[in-house]
């Protein structure tokens, strides 16, 4: 079934040069119920993709062939997706709002969208080494560009407080908003724990990236298989190096990937297939030691332990709450402390499992920012 209206009749644009992932899914289902809502995304994965919304939303991907996905080719690839989307752009007419998650959209749209009257929202899941903590003279470059382009937004839309403390602070002074990647209750209400058995399963669910944890991920993994510990893990999900893993992991029986899922009809039931989480990520990377993923919180709601980077915001909050591991992003034999730890069920395990049960599960949903995103989205 297809939405009720044309691109040239578009209220609300979101125009991604990614797959719309969960965090934006649950933006666009909201602006959904507030105004004809079209999505416009660069589909870069092999992968079909599907937000479920289909009877509400214009979905509109656009093939741009990425190459290699680095330097040169990148850039190139860049420019396609530019040359293809910018009739797109001239179509949409009457659009009051258009909704942008990275500096090279809002690039694109404040070259291209001269309209004063539209209101341009940014939001902001991750910091690029461009951005921040990368060399200082091109950070200092990009710092003084998205000033300047952040003129032309009414709202910057925030995953993590640290984000502002941090970063936008020092070259934003308008209105902004802190939405945390926080589960919808109404979905996770059907979350059914997985039983408990002998066959250990790691979740590796969400945008698939950074990839030396992923590697100590499988290292460990084989490395504790050939000790006799039944360990399995399962991919779920797509993202920059999802291609590779899974052409590096077909074929191997322990290891399940499922590639592109429908958030609301799918997440709950792929959390109920694992035992714990697995969220490291590359700790190099500026950005990753003060993000906060969409797993964590979900980790919490399905009261699952959750295994994390040393030295990140992240890590900070975990132990606060004492409900996972943490390890440092690269080292297998932490990894497979944790892991023993887990399996095993010894007594650190033990403390979790009971520092997850007894949590205040209410304060982690999404639901609570409704009201504040119907009052952005309301046309």
């Amino acid at each position: 079934m297809r939405p009720n209206h044309t691109i040239d009749q578009t209220d609300i644009l979101f125009f991604f040069t990614n797959t719309p992932c969960p965090r934006l899914q649950k933006k666009i289902k909201i602006a959904s119920k507030c105004g004809r809502t079209t999505v416009i995304y660069w589909q870069r994965s092999v992968f079909s993709f599907e937000t479920g919304l289909k009877e509400n939303v214009l979905e509109i991907p656009i093939q741009a062939v990425l190459f290699s996905g680095r330097g040169l080719w990148r850039i190139l690839s860049f420019l396609i997706f530019i040359r293809k989307a910018l009739p797109l752009l001239h179509q949409i007419l009457n659009v009051k709002k258009i909704y942008v998650d990275y500096l090279d959209v809002l690039i694109i749209i404040s070259i291209f969208i001269q309209n004063s009257n539209i209101e341009i929202i940014y939001e902001v899941g991750d910091l690029v080494s461009l951005q921040y903590g990368g060399h200082p003279i091109i950070t200092y470059i990009f710092s003084r560009l998205e000033k300047i382009l952040l003129r032309r937004v009414c709202l910057l839309v925030l995953s993590s407080p640290f984000f502002w403390s941090e970063y936008y602070k020092k070259i934003y002074k308008g209105n902004w908003m802190l939405i945390e990647n926080l589960p919808e209750q109404e979905v996770w209400n059907r979350f059914v724990r997985k039983h408990n058995d002998k066959k250990c399963v790691v979740g590796f669910i969400g945008s698939i990236r950074y990839a030396k944890p992923i590697e100590c991920l499988l290292q460990t993994t084989k490395e504790m298989r050939d000790s006799g510990y039944d360990m399995n893990i399962l991919f779920a999900g797509t993202g920059p190096d999802a291609n590779d893993i899974y052409h590096k992991t077909k074929g191997l029986s322990y290891i399940t990937f499922i590639g592109p899922y429908e958030y609301e009809k799918d997440a709950p039931s792929l959390y109920g297939k694992v035992d714990i989480i697995f969220s490291v990520y590359d700790t190099s990377i500026a950005n990753v030691r003060i993000a906060l993923p969409n797993r964590f919180y979900e980790s919490i709601v399905c009261g699952l332990p959750i295994i994390v980077a040393k030295g990140t915001c992240l890590e900070k909050y975990v132990m606060k709450y004492d409900i996972g591991y943490s390890v440092a992003y690269s080292s297998i034999s932490e990894l497979q402390l944790s892991l023993e730890s887990h399996y095993n069920r010894d007594r650190r395990s033990l403390r979790i499992r009971k520092a997850l049960d007894s949590i205040n599960k209410e304060e982690f949903f999404y639901d609570k920012y409704y009201p504040q995103l119907v009052r952005l989205f309301a046309i």
